[in-house]
């Protein structure tokens, strides 16, 4: 049976940051299910919805990216596509917000178009003690915005090299303990010119 790929955007919010990836990955399908999505399924014995999420994120990030390929069994307007949109979000848990969806015209597309991302934790000033992470940590680039009572560090890195935002902040943390506030944040994705993934579907849409 044909199919159509599209590409949709679920931003992770609020308490569901704290969802492993996989209870994410089943709320998204619940929700799609629940909200009526045309979905083509896979075929055999064991039909299935065909989602397929570019990176595996550690609990406790709030993500702002979410985007993820799905497979419609038909075609739809832009039209059709905010009315998904809104019935996505009329069926969501809180947290589970969707943004967009848009038509790709070759499967696995946005896996291999995103191969950066870029995080921001944002932490109590008075716990970071350094500037600088260790050299083991392949990131592209490492700012530091700061604001009244916190710091917000920012850091790109490889989409096959993604690590828990922990292990960069154990490196600006003197002594990482469990009372120390802090929001790990997934902002965006890039192409490999650094070009916002976001833009470029947008751009084409």
């Amino acid at each position: 049976m044909e199919f159509y790929t599209y590409v949709a955007r679920v931003k992770k919010t609020g308490l569901l940051r704290f969802l492993s990836n996989m209870e994410y990955m089943r709320a998204v399908e619940r929700t799609i299910r629940r909200a009526g999505f045309p979905v083509w399924f896979t075929q055999g014995f064991h039909p299935r919805i065909k989602l397929s999420f570019p990176v595996a994120l550690s609990t406790g990030v709030v993500d702002l990216v979410g985007l993820f390929e799905l497979r419609l069994a038909v075609e739809l307007s832009t039209n059709d596509l905010k009315k998904l949109v809104e019935r996505f979000n009329s069926n969501s848990p809180k947290g589970l917000i969707m943004t967009n969806i848009w038509k790709i015209e070759k499967n696995g597309l946005l896996i291999d178009m995103m191969k950066y991302y870029k995080f921001r934790i944002i932490v109590e000033k008075s716990c970071v003690k350094t500037s600088k992470v260790s050299s083991d940590f392949p990131v592209e680039s490492l700012e530091f915005i700061r604001l009244n009572d916190f710091v917000v560090v920012e850091y790109i890195i490889a989409k096959d090299k993604i690590t828990n935002p922990e292990k960069i902040l154990n490196n600006l943390v003197e002594d990482l303990k469990d009372e120390i506030f802090y929001i790990p944040i997934c902002y965006k994705a890039f192409d490999k010119d650094f070009n916002d993934i976001i833009q470029i579907l947008e751009g084409g849409s």
